[in-house]
């Protein structure tokens, strides 16, 4: 398989996706510590959600591939380095250094919006040449069809 080609229409899609995601994400964690949910806890517990649904939207929507089992099983190896990254860098600025947990956030999401952007294009979604023909061809018929009109 070759790597697909990372294009700033890629990275643009992801970012609008993970931004999505992520104000989700804050809402839920945010929400849990009115009831004093430890924010360890509250981030573990929205990280599936926000897995999925972030694999989802960019699958269908940037990169046009069929979702798939094994894709996901990648998509989340790639994105447990960011996401140990993020608990890493939380902890360290809440409990250590006794920052807010809202600022703490913030600066989380930054180191694992970069680790995202950089590998989750090259290694998630690539893709072999016959699936980018068979996509062009997806999409050429369909504007064949649409002017037949």
């Amino acid at each position: 398989m070759e790597a697909r080609n990372v294009t700033a229409r890629h990275s643009l899609g992801m970012m609008i996706v993970g931004g999505l995601v992520w104000v989700f994400f804050i809402a839920y964690t945010n929400a849990l510590a009115v009831f004093e949910v430890n924010h360890l806890v509250a981030e573990v517990s929205g990280m599936p959600l926000t897995l999925w649904v972030n694999y989802a939207l960019n699958s269908r929507m940037n990169f046009h591939q069929p979702m798939s089992f094994k894709r996901f099983g990648v998509f989340c190896a790639v994105a447990s380095v960011g996401w140990l990254g993020f608990f890493a860098t939380s902890f360290v600025l809440v409990d250590l250094m006794g920052a807010p947990r809202q600022f703490s956030q913030f600066a989380s999401i930054a180191m694992m919006t970069v680790a995202n952007l950089l590998f989750q294009q090259v290694v998630t979604f690539r893709s072999s040449r016959a699936d980018q023909i068979g996509y062009k061809a997806i999409a050429d018929g369909i504007e064949s069809e649409a002017y037949k009109g």
